[in-house]
């Protein structure tokens, strides 16, 4: 008693604990192999099962989409494809949200066009925003672009912060003197034409000359 367990008893012990942790280990791999999991971040979209329900080996679980970038893709007509070139910018405007100027980029100009309306696919990419609802551009959403594909001109621009969509056409502020009071300044609203984007300014075509304050907060 007093000398404790005997050497045999504690080797026994430790051999049925081994024994054990291995079952522990198979069953372990056992969820590990049973556990499917995205190879990507997304969100669920469309689901082929249900809770405690069998599945085949390679059988369909979920879709999941990729929504931090949205790839969108428009028919170019051939006699623009020359004039366009990867990394270029295109403004995109989303019918679902008319107050919002969105900005892409040429990620593929794909070279087998269709035989019958001669243009070719075109794909660009742009960043999602994710709200706390989820991702604010979703998938199979309608898009109009707007490529830079017009002939070489010189243009007027201003801020993108400074277009006002949302009526019946785009319109800028301008800051003009008060003509009653000259030493006081007021906004003119100006109706404007949309024309592409450059960084962060875009090309506009109106009443507006170089050089006038517009607001753009």
């Amino acid at each position: 008693m007093q000398a404790g367990p005997r050497q045999e008893t504690i080797l026994q012990a430790e051999a049925r604990l081994a024994a054990q942790q291995e079952v522990v280990n198979g069953i372990v791999d056992q969820l590990e192999k049973h556990t499917i999991k995205s190879p990507f971040d997304g969100f669920v979209v469309q689901e082929f099962t249900e809770v405690g329900q069998w599945l085949a080996r390679g059988a369909n679980v979920v879709r999941v989409a990729e929504l931090d970038q949205v790839g969108i893709e428009v028919m170019v007509l051939e006699n623009y494809i020359p004039q366009l070139e990867l990394g270029d910018t295109a403004r995109v405007e989303v019918p679902a949200f008319p107050g919002k100027i969105f900005e892409g980029k040429i990620a593929l100009i794909v070279p087998q066009g269709d035989a019958r309306s001669r243009s070719f696919p075109v794909k660009l990419f742009m960043k999602n925003e994710i709200l706390p609802s989820g991702p604010l551009l979703k998938s199979g959403m309608f898009a109009r672009v707007a490529l830079p594909v017009g002939k070489a001109d010189a243009a007027t621009l201003v801020p993108k912060d400074a277009i006002v969509l949302g009526g019946k056409s785009p319109m800028v502020y301008v800051v003009i003197a008060d003509p009653k009071k000259p030493e006081q300044m007021i906004a003119r609203p100006e109706v404007v034409e949309l024309g592409v984007s450059d960084g962060g300014l875009i090309a506009v075509r109106g009443n507006l000359q170089p050089g006038d304050k517009v607001v753009v907060q």
